[in-house]
């Protein structure tokens, strides 16, 4: 017999009403705790061309599985922008829509040993079209200790970091926002999970992480979190 708990069928409740959205600023999306200065503020534009994928759709589909066997191999210059553009596609064209958290959802980058791109934390402009170097260190050790100590994340070549201002979210959609928030998140990251599949990477996303020593690690004001990180990069016996 299924267990009922209370409390998660109440937040349940809670998340499934509509709410008419409230008019919100753009500060009220931010998760940065401060403003990075020059010489770190400087773009990249997403400009390679993309390689032909071993894999077509149908099949990217059916073999799609989280892998997490990475090993430290550079990742190609190419391949690192396919993934950029697919994690960052659905930013294009959205609508000023009541139903969507895309305003208030930031997506961010790591780069650890990808061609073309000096390791650092970087945030994807709004139209998703280019990166923004916010501090260039490595943050793949750090990162693989917040998520839980797991040290296959410190290996990966490239780790996607979904953040939000929560405060702002439910300030502006109230407390739906969350679950939009977080379907919005999962569409976003299974495209992800389809352009690594199709290129012989591997691919794994993590939920499960200590919130406080994320806010600190990337310098999170205090209303925003990082709720989901998805790495990516070349694992063995992929061919690579």
């Amino acid at each position: 017999m299924a267990v009922s708990y209370p409390l998660l069928r109440r937040i349940h409740d809670l998340a499934k009403s509509r709410t008419e959205a409230r008019p919100h600023d753009a500060e009220s999306a931010g998760v940065l705790a401060f403003e990075p200065s020059e010489p770190l503020d400087r773009r990249v534009l997403l400009d390679s061309e993309a390689p032909n994928p071993p894999l077509d759709y149908e099949r990217a589909v059916l073999s799609r599985r989280s892998k997490r066997n990475f090993f430290p191999a550079r990742l190609d210059r190419k391949k690192a922008v396919l993934l950029l553009e697919s994690a960052s596609s659905l930013y294009k064209g959205q609508p000023e829509d009541s139903e969507r958290a895309f305003p208030f959802l930031t997506l961010g980058v790591l780069f650890q040993n990808v061609e073309g791109f000096d390791d650092g934390f970087y945030l994807f402009s709004g139209e998703g079209g280019s990166l923004r170097l916010i501090r260039e260190e490595s943050f793949h050790e750090p990162l693989s200790r917040v998520c839980l100590d797991q040290p296959w994340i410190s290996r990966a070549a490239v780790n996607f970091l979904f953040m939000a201002n929560l405060a702002g979210l439910e300030k502006a959609l109230g407390p739906r926002g969350y679950r939009l928030l977080l379907m919005d998140a999962g569409r976003m990251a299974q495209r992800v999970y389809l352009a690594a599949t199709g290129l012989s990477l591997g691919c794994c996303g993590v939920g499960a992480l200590y919130d406080e020593e994320a806010r600190t690690l990337l310098d999170l004001n205090p209303d925003s979190a990082l709720f989901y990180a998805v790495s990516a990069g070349p694992v063995k016996g992929s061919g690579f």
